[in-house]
Order: structure tokens, then sequence, then C-alpha cells
């Protein structure tokens, strides 16, 4: 992978030099492989390379060819296909490189122009520089797995990988973006960059932008009307055994090993097990390390058990990293600022030792996940969800049929069945409101801010945009949009860049998953059904058959508790309430009983606020030159001694 920057002029006045370097700079922990600049008049397209595989085939990121310019950053999965289609004469001699993406993006936008992005598969990002018509053409991948923020002025264009690249360049400051920071709250992916003055391209869009006018184009969406019907489930099996296999395979492209989650769920079970019988059946792919987060403190959080048996199932031990070797909530290293609020600055120690061991394993760079499993196959579906597309498809019989079935499994009457399972979900506030307890908001968020950014209406998440006929494939979706967010899928170390890779975040299985009958994804008592059955064999049969996932809450609260006074310390002026967010009393309320194993709001959103709170502490204290709040240093301190008398014992 690679980072991306750069800056177009309209007015055709020169590009200031400075700014083109902070933004260099600024990418240097995302590339640290070099810089490549390249120019043309009144534009400069920036790319810094991330290798992960030869650095031969980052050299082909980069294209100047006649008056164009690309810059790639990313992975194209379907090159010899699109060679092929590009020229068939030569096809036989180029397929399988994967080493001209620049060149094929070029050569797809001089034959379909914008509109052909839709035949690229992978996650990417690019900029285009288009000489003859001159206009930048910015553009991300469908699902927005490689980020490309951008900033317009009436005087030039700006692009960066990161938001803080351009903040600092264009010397913004420090603060947030309040539509950014709403839909960070409500788990909804933003168009918003963190800092104001700040977009993000959202996903299968580009921006298209000359001297004269600024477009952003979409040119992909999922095709609502599309639909795969087989006679047997063996056949629904094969075909997504084959996309899943070859959606890992692709992520595992690497020079340098390769590292895998395990957490013992499904999801990171049946990729560590895909990785290692592709990694074990094919010399050029790595057989990748497993990494799993053992709470051996939190016996609600412990997935140890099944951790074993995926382990004992590939014959590989995998690195093990403790709650006490690793504690929650530690205090963020003088000078880092993460590029946005996330979940993950709580779990930044232990992903900083994973950093250290993938350097130490050969230079690892590469961490396959099991993010997106959940929302592609539903884990956790709402009750008798499926019927809800009998009765849109108006087939009655079975309607009554499958009815009696989901009633008979969940013990409820045929009425209250049919009632939650075919009527509400036609209404996703009634539907909302029948399958979530809380129905207001978190006590703690300022209503102010609640009514200006209309949170009564994001907390029933993301919208369908494409318009899904069927009730179950326009719920997937929505949680999907919802899931595809920086803050969930990028890892966060400060001692090195990571790239992570999440196979089930593979477009044509995406596809695939909102095509197929919703009874092949949720069955009564078995939600992920076509998974299960179509990983028999691959992965442990306990892991198959297992119905229950663990969670972090009890770490969480126990690592509030533990670290009481870096909290208390966090919020004594806490950032989120001067910038009119929180309501400040309330939210110490919330943190007191989270101390005590209790929270009105639940872990997820306190995690969040402390993520959030955390992140604008060092955005403001980078702009005082990286002063730190004495009372956070101190609490900081405490932590950091005890975790050394830890780390003493270990030795």
């Amino acid at each position: 992978m690679s980072a991306l920057a750069g800056a177009f002029a309209r007015d055709g006045a020169p590009i200031e030099r400075t700014v083109l370097d902070v933004m260099t700079d600024e990418l240097q922990r995302l590339g640290p492989d070099g810089a490549t600049s390249l120019a043309s008049d009144d534009v400069v397209l920036v790319h810094r390379p991330f290798h992960t595989c030869d650095p031969a085939v980052h050299a082909a990121e980069t294209l100047q060819r006649h008056t164009a310019l690309v810059t790639w950053d990313g992975r194209l999965d379907n090159s010899a296909e699109l060679q092929a289609l590009l020229d068939p004469a030569s096809a036989g001699d180029q397929a399988g490189d994967p080493d001209a993406p620049a060149a094929i993006v070029l050569a797809i936008y001089a034959r379909f122009g914008t509109a052909g992005f839709d035949r690229l598969v992978g996650d990417f990002s690019f900029a285009l520089w288009d000489g003859a018509q001159r206009r930048i053409v910015l553009g991300c991948d469908p699902l927005g797995r490689r980020l490309l923020h951008y900033r317009v002025t009436p005087r030039c264009v700006y692009w960066a990988s990161t938001a803080r690249a351009i903040q600092r360049a264009c010397r913004l400051g420090p603060e947030p973006d309040e539509e950014f920071v709403a839909d960070f709250l409500m788990s909804h992916r933003s168009r918003s960059g963190p800092w104001k003055g700040t977009t993000l391209l959202p996903p299968g869009h580009v921006l298209v932008a000359s001297r004269h006018r600024v477009d952003v184009e979409r040119y992909w969406r999922p095709d609502p009307r599309r639909s795969i019907v087989y006679r047997t489930d063996a056949e629904y099996e094969e075909h997504f055994r084959v996309l899943f296999a070859e959606a890992v395979r692709c992520r595992l492209r690497s020079t340098q090993p390769v590292f895998c989650e395990l957490s013992g769920g499904i999801d990171s079970s049946s990729v560590a097990c895909m990785a290692a019988r592709a990694g074990g059946s094919r010399p050029d792919l790595p057989r990748p390390r497993t990494v799993s987060y053992i709470y051996e403190q939190s016996a609600t959080s412990d997935e140890s058990r099944y951790i074993a048996d995926v382990e004992r199932f590939i014959g590989a031990p995998g690195l093990h990293i403790g709650e006490e070797e690793c504690p929650l909530l530690d205090m963020l290293p003088d000078g880092f600022v993460p590029d946005h609020p996330t979940g993950q600055l709580l779990f930044l120690r232990r992903q900083n030792r994973v950093a250290r061991e993938m350097q130490a394993h050969g230079g690892a760079r590469v961490l396959l996940t099991g993010l997106g499993g959940d929302e592609l196959f539903y884990s956790e579906p709402p009750p008798a969800l499926p019927l809800a597309d009998l009765l849109r498809q108006g087939r009655l019989g079975a309607l009554q049929r499958a009815c009696r079935q989901w009633a008979a499994h969940s013990q409820r009457s045929f009425a209250r069945t049919f009632w939650r399972g075919a009527v509400a979900p036609f209404w996703p506030r009634l539907q909302f409101r029948l399958t979530h307890r809380t129905r207001g908001l978190t006590p703690w968020l300022a209503p102010a801010f609640a009514r200006r950014q209309h949170l009564h209406e994001r907390r029933f998440g993301m919208s369908d945009d494409v318009g899904f006929r069927l009730p179950t494939a326009s719920q997937q979706y929505k949680y999907l949009r919802s899931k595809m967010r920086p803050a969930v899928l990028d890892i966060c170390s400060s001692e090195r860049y990571i790239e992570a890779r999440h196979p089930y975040l593979d477009r044509r299985l995406l596809e695939f998953a909102l095509a197929i009958p919703a009874d092949q994804k949720i069955r009564p008592g078995e939600e992920r059904s076509v998974v299960r059955r179509g990983l028999r064999g691959v992965m442990p049969p306990s892991v198959c058959a297992r119905k229950d996932k663990c969670g972090p809450d009890e770490a969480i609260y126990r690592a509030i508790g533990r670290e009481g006074p870096y909290i208390e310390a966090l919020f004594r002026d806490p950032l989120t309430a001067a910038y009119g967010f929180v309501d400040p009393q309330a939210l110490r309320r919330s943190l007191q009983l989270a101390r005590h194993g209790r929270a009105t709001a639940g872990a997820n959103m306190l995690l969040k606020v402390i993520a959030l709170e955390m992140w604008l502490a060092a955005s403001h204290g980078s702009e005082k030159g990286g002063e730190t709040d004495e009372s956070l240093r101190t609490a900081g301190n405490r932590g950091a001694r005890r975790r050394e008398r830890f780390d003493a014992r270990m030795r």
C-alpha cells in the first residue's frame, strides 16, 4: 500500500511548495519507504510507498504518460480480467500480473471515463491528472477501504490519505467538525473529515475538479435487482467457499510474513483457517501467524477455549497478548496525534505490542482481520427477519410455514412472530424500538448538540441509499454502510503503521451476500448459515457450531475502574464539553458508574467518548507544541510505573 497527497491550482498560480512539503512529511508514517512527486504545470501528485510486496510492484503505482499523471494506493485484485478487456491480444502474456495498477486505471479511464472505475476490484484510492481536459480525478474503492480526504478552495484542491496532512498543511487548527463527531458517536460513516475544512471522499465515488467546477460522482453501487438462485444448498455453499477463499488469497499477497487476528469467533477463525490452508498449499503465499488478545482477568470476555481449538486445528500456536501484559486505557504517547478518534485508542498498548512483534517477525506489515462478517451474514439478526422477504414476494404459503417454524423456535405465538418478523421490518423505526431496549439518547449527550445534529434521527442507523426491494438486503446494506468506518477498520498504533486487510469486506463477497435468499444466511437457531455450512472441514467443529460470542465489556469496565485517576484527570475540564458535545456532570456520573461495572450508556458509548476526548486532547496538545496537561501526565506516569513493574516480573 501507499499514501497519496497533492494539490491542483485551480487559478493557475504556482503551488506553494511548503504546503506539499508538510503533507509529504505528515504521510511519512503511512509511507516510510521514500517519496515520489509528479508535476505538470499547475498540479503536483505525491506518492509515498509502504512496501508489502517487491519494490518493483510499488514502482508501478506511479505513472507519467504524455499529459496524464497517476498515483495509486492499494491493491488491484482483477488485473488479469482488466488486461484481457483492454488488450485481448496481450492478455495471455500479462495474465495474473498485478504490477501495473496505475497503467490499468489510466487505460480504463481513457476508454470508459469515470464510469469505468466500477470494473476495478480491490482496496484502493488514486489521483489521476487528465492533462488534455485539465482536470484532476480522485477516486476510492467501493467499500472505502483506502481513504482519501480533500479540501476545495476557490484557488486550489488539496488531497491526502489522512485529514491531518491537509489540516496541518493548510493550517486549519484543531477544531473538530461537528457533523463528523455526531457520525462517530452514532456509528455512521461520515462524509466530513475529522477537522473543519476537510472532507472524506465517500466509498465508490470520484471527485472531478477543473478550474471552474468541482463534482463528486458515484461510479459504483450494489445492484438491488441482482438475485442469485440455486437449486440446492450445496451450490450456495460452494459459491461462498470459492469467493471467500479468493478474498483471503488476495489479501495474503505480501513478500513479508503476514499476521492474522484470532478472537475465537466465527469470522476471525474462518479467516485464520482459510489463510493457513492457502499458505500451506501455495508456495507464493505466506502462512500467517495468529495473534489473540486474552482477557484472563475478565471471565465474561475470555475466548481462550475457542482460540486454542483453532490453533490446534491449523497446527500452529499463535501470539497471545494478555490483559495484564497490555492493559487497556493507556495514556497516549507525547506527540502522537491519531488521524481520527477511534475506540482502538483504548487498546493502543496492545496494538503497539503487535507492531513490535510483527517487526521482529521478519518485518511483517500486514494484519488480516475478521471484521465485516457479522454484518455480511447476520450474526445478530432481528427476530424472524426472513419472513419480511416472503411477505414482500407474496409467497404466502411459504410465509405461513416459515412463521410456524420461527414461532416454534422462539417459543412465541404465531401472531407475535408474524408481527415482529414479517411486518416490523417495513417500518425501520418500529423495528428499532422492538429490538432495542433503550429508546432514548445517551443521557450525557448535550441537548443542544443533539438537536443541531439530529441525533435522534441518526440513532436509527444509516439509510439504504440504493433502494433494495427485499427488507433483509436493505437492512444488511445499512449495517454494512455503518461498519465501513475508519474508526472501526483502521488499526491504530503509535509505534509503527500496520496495514489492516479485511477479507469479508471484499466487494465480490458483499455482492454475493446481498443477492442470495435470506434463508441461506438466517435459519431458525442458525445465523450465518451459509458460512457455517460452507466452511465445514475448514474450521474446527466447535467454532462452526458455536452460538455465542464474548465481548470485551467486562475488560473495558475493569480498565475504567483501574485507571480511575487518569480518567478523572482526562475529564476534569473536558474538551468534549468545551465544544458542546457532552454534559460534563452527567458524563462524570456515567463514568463513575462504569468504574463499578455499570454504565447507563453501555461500554460502547463510553469507549467512544473516552476516545473522542483523548483525540481532542492530543490534537490540542500538538497545537501547543506537544504540551500535556500535568494532571494527565501524573496519572499516566502512575500507570507507566505499574506496567514497568509488571514488565520486570515478566523478564
